[in-house]
């Protein structure tokens, strides 16, 4: 292989790896966005106001589902 065939190559490689960082980057900062939204106050008070009106029973564990059946 010639100087220029392996400069070529690794020129292609090089050109490889900046795509890929690239996506990484984009890929990072819509993380990043994620992590740091800032969420709507109605939809959080909201979501209280149903969880405080759930009516169900919830259990933490399975033991405690079959301590409440009688299993």
């Amino acid at each position: 292989m010639s100087e220029v065939e392996i400069l070529n190559h690794i020129r292609s490689d090089l050109d490889f790896i900046k795509e890929k960082i690239i996506r990484l980057e984009i890929t990072i900062n819509e993380i990043d966005s994620d992590v740091h939204k800032k969420y709507n106050l109605e939809y959080l008070t909201e979501l209280e106001k149903i969880e405080n009106d759930d009516k169900r029973t919830h259990f933490g564990s399975i033991d405690e589902f079959d301590e409440n059946f009688g299993l």
